[in-house]
C-alpha cells in the first residue's frame, strides 16, 4: 500500500508543479509580450456629427470617417524629438500599404520615409505590383525602390509634381497634404482622406496614368476629375494645371456667411488676401494659422493681413504646419495637395478637392483647434 500511496503523490506533484510552470510561462508571456494599444476602443469613439465617428490613434494622431470618406490626422509630440515611435497616421498607412494585394499606384512629391519603403519592398516580394511618380528633386531618396527594381517616373520640368496620393488595389485612394516622409509621416502636422468610390479612384487613376506616360503640367488630359453627390453633401476633386482653379476657389471663399477658418502652409495669392480681408469687412468671423517658417517669406499674406487687423496666427510647430486647407461656414472643405500660391495654382501637378459636408468640416474644426491652441499671436509685425 504504501508503494501505492508514494505513486499516487508523485502524480499529484508533478501535476502540481506542471501547473505552477504553465502559469509562470503565462505570467511571463504577458508581462514580457509587446501588447500594442488598439487604435480605436468603444471608449475612444465619439459621435462628432450625424453619421461622423472620431477616434484618437493611440497619441499618434486623429482620425474620422462617415460612410462617404475618412480622414487621418497626424499629431506630433509636444517634445518633436528626433526619435518619434511610429504611430498614428503612419502606422495605418502602413497596414493599408502591408494589406495590398494587387497593385500599387503612388504619386508623391518626396518620400524616404523607412518604414514605408519597407512596405513597399514587402509588396513587391509577395507580387504585388508597383509604379511610382515622384519629383526628380527627390531622387536621391527613391534610390532605393528603383535599385529595387520599382518603375519610377520622374517630373523633370521645373514646376514641380507636387501630388501626394496613393491608389491601392484600385480599390481605395488616399489623398491629402502629407509627404511621405519621417517629418511628414511623424512631425509635420498633416491630413491624409482615404476614399473608395469608383468615380473617385478612377479620376486618380486617370491622372496617374498620364503623368507615368510623362504627360506633366497642361501636356496632360484636362478632362479629370470627379463629381459625386451624396446625402450629406458633395465631393469635387480636381487636378491642376490642366483645372484653373482660382476662380472657383475666390467664388467659394466668397460665399462665407458666418465663419471662415484656414491652416495654410504657403499663401501667397493676393487675391485671396484681398477677399479675407473683405470678408471680414462684412462681419464674416475670418481666422487662419500660418506655417510660422514661411509667413514673413517673400509674398506671403500673413503681414498683410495681421496688419489689416485680422486674427492670425503662427504655428508652434518647431517642424512644419504643412496643411492647405480652408472651412467655409462649418460645411465647406477646401483641402489637397496644392498651396495657395501662383506656382501651386497654375504649373505644379497638383490635386484638389472641394468637399461640401458638415460632418467633415467638423473633424477639420476639430483639426483647427488643435493647431491654434499652440500658436501664438505675434506682437512684431511692422505695420505700414
Amino acid at each position: 500500500m504504501i508503494p501505492a500511496k508514494r505513486k499516487r503523490g508523485s502524480w499529484i506533484s508533478r501535476a502540481a508543479t506542471l501547473l505552477l510552470l504553465a502559469a509562470t510561462l503565462v505570467v511571463l508571456i504577458l508581462y514580457f509580450y509587446p501588447v500594442a494599444s488598439p487604435e480605436i476602443s468603444e471608449t475612444q469613439v465619439k459621435q462628432i456629427h450625424a453619421n461622423v465617428e472620431s477616434w484618437q490613434l493611440g497619441e499618434g494622431g486623429y482620425a474620422a470617417k462617415s460612410p462617404h470618406w475618412e480622414v487621418y490626422f497626424t499629431a506630433p509630440g509636444r517634445e518633436y524629438g528626433r526619435e518619434t515611435p511610429l504611430g498614428g497616421l503612419a502606422r495605418v498607412l502602413i497596414e493599408r500599404l502591408d494589406a495590398a494585394e494587387r497593385s500599387l499606384w503612388i504619386a508623391v512629391y518626396d518620400l524616404e520615409h523607412p518604414a514605408l519603403v519597407a512596405a513597399l519592398l514587402r509588396a513587391k516580394e509577395r507580387g504585388v505590383a508597383l509604379r511610382i511618380v515622384a519629383e526628380h528633386t527627390n531622387r536621391a531618396p527613391i534610390a532605393t525602390l528603383v535599385n529595387a527594381g520599382i518603375p519610377v517616373q520622374f517630373d523633370d520640368r521645373n514646376a514641380l509634381m507636387h501630388h501626394k496620393f496613393i491608389i491601392i488595389d484600385d480599390a481605395e485612394v488616399w489623398t491629402g497634404s502629407m509627404n511621405l516622409t519621417e517629418n511628414g509621416m511623424q512631425r509635420n502636422n498633416n491630413h491624409f482622406l482615404r476614399f473608395q468610390q469608383a468615380e473617385i479612384i478612377q479620376a486618380y487613376r486617370d491622372e496617374f496614368e498620364e503623368m507615368f506616360a510623362g504627360q506633366f503640367g497642361r501636356s496632360s488630359d484636362a478632362s479629370n476629375h470627379a463629381y459625386i453627390e451624396h446625402e450629406s453633401g458633395e465631393i469635387v476633386v480636381h487636378f491642376i494645371p490642366e483645372f484653373s482653379p482660382l476662380e472657383t476657389l475666390l467664388a467659394v471663399v466668397g460665399r462665407a456667411e458666418i465663419s471662415i477658418r484656414f491652416l495654410v502652409f504657403s499663401f501667397t495669392l493676393d487675391e485671396l488676401g484681398a477677399l479675407l480681408i473683405q470678408e471680414q469687412d462684412d462681419g464674416v468671423d475670418v481666422q487662419g494659422v500660418f506655417d510660422s517658417r514661411l509667413a514673413r517669406g517673400t509674398g506671403s499674406e500673413y503681414v498683410a493681413l495681421f496688419c489689416k487687423g485680422l486674427p492670425v496666427y503662427l504655428d508652434g510647430n518647431p517642424y512644419t504646419m504643412h496643411h492647405k486647407v480652408f472651412i467655409i461656414d462649418e460645411r465647406w472643405v477646401l483641402t489637397g495637395s496644392m498651396n495657395y500660391s501662383r506656382s501651386g495654382s497654375t504649373q505644379n501637378d497638383e490635386n484638389w478637392l472641394i468637399l461640401q459636408d458638415e460632418g467633415l468640416a467638423a473633424a477639420f474644426l476639430a483639426e483647427y483647434e488643435r493647431v491654434f491652441e499652440r500658436s501664438r499671436r505675434s506682437t512684431e509685425e511692422d505695420c505700414p
